[in-house]
């Protein structure tokens, strides 16, 4: 009755999915979310990046406005004569309107990269904590490999003592097992380590374990991430300021105006050039561009040559950043495609063979050691599922916009 017993545990344990996660355990959606509003970390830094943006906006209409106002204030030293005035100096007719534009490039550069910062502390917790996610599954799996492991030694030494299997089988499931161990407790030092940095980095009292380790990115923290990458934004946004520098290359080198009105007040009549105690002056100044083409036409062309560069430079970053989004996005569908097929079909086939292979074994029809391959097919492709989720997710996060369900 107790051989029927350890047979049946034995099939119990080989078949048997993961080990239940627990209902406390945090998710990836809620971990995001806390780095967002909470964690001081990232949660400053996407306020910076906030008001960075809301100044940006304030500085696109000031310039509209005039310039501080120079008041004047003057007198002789026997206070016969007394000046009150204010200069002003302002853009050239025109120079103001044509870098408006600019300006409201400059706004959306600032909101791109806030949204850009957005991008990069997601993407920063993202890989946190898929690393202690899946430190912490491939842990969970391999504590079960090893209660499956010992459960067929002790089987295996039942067998031996009856004289049904070799020494040799015994010791060397005695050293599968000791090598399991030694990379279980590998895992465990990196789940620790992981669980450290996915603390510090979201400003936690305690471990947030245990982690949830999803199929895929929730579709709300894909809408709120927006359709393209950090440098996806900054180079569209570096490659849209240079080609307006390059249109105002003209309009930069254009002169100021130099207004300003005075009113004097003559206490000795005869001092007075108009022959009456007040006296009101308005000058209008203007710099002549005499030597244009030593300063103003060389400083034009100079502007204009590296705001051509500055773009080519910045269409040449978002050429590579749309490969990179490419690529990933061959590799997001790849990785779901394995996946599934893993789920659907080689895990199956897996666990038929386990069962085809014990029942052999447990008749005599085959060895131990057919059935460890058996073991260690099935073994690896459930550590191989731990693994596509992660990649799965680090691969839908550079590919922004990609739609995917659940596998």
């Amino acid at each position: 009755m107790s051989r029927l017993l350890l047979l049946n545990r034995i099939r119990l344990i080989i078949v048997m999915g993961a080990f239940p996660t627990q209902a406390s355990a945090m998710t990836l959606t809620e971990a995001i979310q806390h780095a967002w509003q909470a964690a001081p970390l990232f949660h400053e830094q996407l306020l910076a990046d906030q008001r960075l943006y809301g100044i940006t906006k304030v500085e696109r209409w000031q310039r509209l406005l005039p310039n501080e106002p120079q008041f004047l204030y003057g007198t002789t030293d026997d206070r016969t004569d007394v000046i009150y005035g204010v200069s002003e100096t302002v853009g050239f007719p025109g120079k103001a309107l044509a870098f408006i534009r600019q300006d409201r490039i400059k706004e959306e550069n600032a909101r791109a990269e806030w949204d850009a910062k957005r991008y990069e502390v997601t993407q920063a917790v993202v890989q946190a904590y898929l690393d202690s996610a899946v430190a912490l599954a491939t842990v969970e799996q391999q504590k079960r490999n090893i209660q499956d492991a010992e459960t067929l030694a002790a089987s295996l030494k039942a067998r031996y003592e009856a004289g049904l299997a070799a020494q040799a089988e015994v010791i060397g499931s005695d050293l599968q097992i000791r090598q399991q161990r030694a990379d279980m407790a590998a895992a465990e030092n990196q789940a620790k380590v992981s669980m450290t940095k996915l603390k510090r980095l979201l400003s936690l009292e305690s471990d947030p374990a245990p982690l949830e380790l999803p199929d895929d990115l929730d579709a709300a923290v894909l809408h709120q991430l927006g359709q393209r990458t950090a440098d996806e934004h900054r180079a569209l946004g570096a490659a849209a300021l240079a080609e307006s520098s390059g249109k105002l290359a003209w309009w930069a080198q254009a002169p100021d105006l130099s207004l300003s009105a005075q009113r004097n007040n003559y206490d000795y009549l005869p001092g007075s050039p108009s022959g009456k105690v007040v006296a009101y002056n308005y000058m209008v100044g203007i710099t002549a561009p005499i030597l244009f083409p030593f300063y103003e036409w060389t400083a034009a062309r100079r502007q204009r040559e590296q705001s051509r560069l500055d773009e080519q430079a910045a269409r040449l970053q978002f050429a590579s950043a749309e490969s990179d989004r490419e690529q990933s996005q061959r590799e997001y569908a790849r990785t779901r495609a394995r996946l599934k097929e893993i789920r659907d079909k080689d895990l199956p086939l897996a666990e038929a063979l386990m069962e085809s292979t014990f029942s052999a074994y447990r008749t005599g029809k085959l060895g131990y050691a057919e059935l460890t391959l058996a073991r260690k097919t099935l073994n690896d492709l459930r550590a191989q599922d731990i693994q596509l989720r992660g990649s799965i997710i680090s691969a839908h996060l550079r590919c922004l916009g990609q739609e995917g369900a659940q596998p």
